[in-house]
């Protein structure tokens, strides 16, 4: 082997020897989180149940319809609701909530709770690119056309809401 190219392995093996530490947790890496989504995270801290959003009076708005080997609606595109103060992607039984005017994020999944409360169980944030640690819920209400979302902490205290939302492009 020439010396140049002995220095370049030699830079290579460094640089991938600088690079592993940028694999742990906090940065999409392989850390030592449990990889659970916010959404599990929420059902297992309120120990709800996760369940189908599309059963629910609102479904019509989120724009759930019954496929082809199913007997059950389900939600299989993304529908954007946004509002003066809020924006919410939903997708299947999950949903990720941008509140402009607190500077909140909340990220959930759908279920049934032990006392028979259907919503949204997560977690929320004052960053979505940091990892969101308190848990809330997300409460869905339906009035014609709009959604008007509510959203509590994990004593019940109403955070933010309610805020109305209606779907994007109309």
């Amino acid at each position: 082997m020439t010396l140049h190219f002995r220095r370049w392995l030699a830079s290579c093996a460094l640089a991938g020897i600088l690079l592993l530490p940028a694999c742990g947790p906090g940065v999409g890496g392989t850390g030592t989180g449990n990889g659970l989504d916010a959404g599990a995270i929420g059902l297992e801290r309120f120990g709800a149940a996760p369940a189908s959003v599309c059963v629910e009076s609102f479904a019509p708005l989120l724009g759930c319809e019954t496929v082809i080997g199913s007997d059950q609606p389900v939600l299989t595109d993304e529908h954007v609701f946004a509002g003066p103060c809020a924006v919410a992607a939903f997708r299947g039984d999950v949903v990720d909530l941008d509140i402009l005017c607190e500077g909140l994020h909340f990220s959930g999944r759908w279920g049934i709770d032990g006392a028979g409360r259907s919503r949204y169980f997560g977690l929320a944030g004052t960053d979505p690119q940091l990892s969101m640690s308190e848990p809330a819920t997300l409460e869905v209400v339906a009035d014609g056309e709009t959604l008007q979302l509510t959203l509590r902490a994990a004593d019940s205290e109403i955070l933010v809401g309610p805020l109305p939302v209606r779907p994007s492009g109309r």
